[in-house]
């Protein structure tokens, strides 16, 4: 009877001394149970018990089954250890510190909290997950009496509130899996109007603006069809702000240090040339996210001599050359801004008006896909920007030896920022000590390199998690028979992974370009 007890009410009720389950008995008896331990280490009298199990309904009698239910409950805890103690005129549960679940979460919702507070995003969130993993099941589970439900509610409520902050935590740190956890709780939240309004701004912080509108508009339709109102006022102006920002962007700022990109700085400032000549023309800028594509358009048109819109093709049409018409996260567009584009180009063949558009290739629109396909025949150029060379990337951070880290971001600058920036702040990195060395000694650069992979496609994700599974480099028809799918089947997302620097090309295998990605996938 030495060992301590833990009692769980974060899930069915129970209570354990090490591996083995004490019998709390049965339903009122447990009732009686889940009342005293969630007032732990406090008197809670005889009337609040009774309309704690039985609330308006008190049989006669249950002052005697009450005293039945203690006495069983005494004896199953252990008389000896003191651990069900009357005081006074009724009884307390003596807990100590981390054996009853609810306080554990709550300290940990206050560690997370006092986090936040001090922008500390990774320990916000390292707590929050702590807090979140000692749930199993719904509150109080097991339990039918007046008082589970009350606190079921309330326990339930704190959970959600957890999984909010931890979504924002998500945001704050540009995971993209923010909006894949907050779709889900949407999902099994529809009403709740705070993790719509999380959702929106998450899918607005990656280039979704369009999908934020829409998803305003189906909790507005839900909310009128099941409640008969609208939107509450902070998520209807987080959708004016939405709705009146999207196509209505400004210059990015020009990046205090630029390197490589000459030929597609060349190519663009040539086209700023040709514009005092009266020629126009269009430009399409494609990479994924982080590789650049806004930073080289800031640096190429810094010092333009001509007017530049930044924006909305729609608001846009009307100008008049020599002008520059630059239009960011293309891919974004809903019909209308594509049409506005389509006729700008068009606009530009025969005017001193020059057109650029950045986009990501991933996912595919077939809309987008049309007129990127026409700007080559029409006299434009297509300029892909891939990752940078590993002298651009020691000319980038500033330091030697960086080889590794452009081993495992393919060049991508904002993936070599991130991936710096973890290593300086793990401290993993030193006087004397190799960038090899703090890459694969540092847990916070493998956080970087998953949330990194999280902007592939998900089929591409589960390609090259289970070709980890085989081992460092594998062959691709090994990785489709473990998936029982055809080698055809994942052409798609292996050029994906390629593409993005995830994978490479070793003869007639795949091989990951870095321990550290391979142990992320693993890990």
């Amino acid at each position: 009877m030495s060992q301590s007890l833990r009692v769980r009410l974060l899930g069915v009720v129970t209570a354990r001394r090490g591996e083995t389950e004490i019998d709390l008995g049965p339903g009122r008896q447990r009732a009686v149970f889940a009342v005293l331990a969630m007032r732990a280490n406090q008197m809670v009298s005889r009337e609040a018990l009774m309309d704690g199990v039985w609330g308006d309904d008190v049989p006669a009698g249950a002052a005697n089954s009450l005293y039945s239910y203690i006495s069983r409950l005494r004896l199953a805890l252990g008389r000896s250890n003191q651990v069900l103690v009357s005081e006074r005129s009724g009884y307390s549960l003596r807990l100590g510190p981390g054996e009853l679940d609810v306080h554990t979460f709550d300290d940990l919702r206050e560690t997370a909290q006092a986090a936040w507070n001090r922008r500390d995003v990774a320990g916000t969130r390292e707590a929050l997950d702590a807090a979140l993993a000692l749930w199993d099941g719904e509150a109080l589970g097991g339990i039918d009496s007046p008082f589970a439900v009350v606190q079921r509610q309330r326990l339930g409520e704190l959970r959600l509130a957890a999984l909010e902050l931890r979504a924002e935590t998500l945001i704050a740190a540009s995971d993209p899996s923010a909006v894949s956890e907050l779709q889900r709780l949407v999902r099994a939240y529809p009403l709740r109007e705070s993790l719509t309004g999380l959702l929106m701004s998450a899918l607005v912080r990656f280039g979704r603006s369009s999908e934020a509108v829409a998803v305003f508009t189906d909790i507005q339709q839900r909310l009128v069809d099941t409640l008969g109102i609208e939107p509450g006022a902070a998520l209807r102006r987080l959708y004016s702000e939405i709705a009146g920002e999207r196509r209505a962007s400004s210059a990015p700022a020009r990046p205090a240090v630029f390197v490589g990109r000459s030929r597609e700085l060349s190519v663009l400032r040539g086209r700023l040339a040709a514009l005092d000549r009266g020629v126009g023309g269009t430009v399409w800028v494609e990479g994924g996210p982080g590789v650049g594509k806004s930073a080289l358009l800031a640096e190429a048109f810094a010092d333009a001599g001509v007017p530049v819109v930044w924006g909305s093709p729609s608001e846009a049409a009307g100008v008049s050359g020599p002008a520059v018409v630059v239009v960011d996260d293309l891919q974004d567009l809903d019909e209308a801004g594509l049409l506005a584009w389509h006729r700008l180009s068009k606009q530009a063949q025969s005017e001193a008006l020059l057109v650029v558009g950045a986009c990501r290739p991933l996912p595919r629109r077939t809309e987008v896909d049309r007129l990127r396909a026409g700007v080559g025949p029409g006299g434009g150029d297509v300029l892909r920007l891939s990752g940078l060379s590993a002298s651009d990337v020691v000319a980038l951070v500033g330091c030697a030896g960086s080889s590794s880290v452009a081993q495992v971001t393919a060049g991508n600058p904002g993936f070599v920022l991130e991936v710096v920036s973890a290593i300086q702040d793990s401290g993993a990195a030193g006087d004397g000590v190799e960038a090899t060395d703090a890459i694969q000694r540092s847990s916070a650069v493998q956080d970087v390199v998953r949330r990194w992979l999280g902007f592939l496609s998900d089929e591409a994700q589960v390609l090259l998690r289970q070709g980890a599974l085989v081992g460092e480099s594998f062959d691709l028809g090994a990785v489709a028979s473990a998936m029982g799918v055809p080698v055809t089947s994942l052409v798609g997302p292996v050029e994906e992974a390629v593409d993005f620097g995830f994978l490479v090309e070793a003869g007639h295998l795949f091989r990951f370009p870095h321990p550290v990605v391979f142990s992320a996938l693993r890990g």
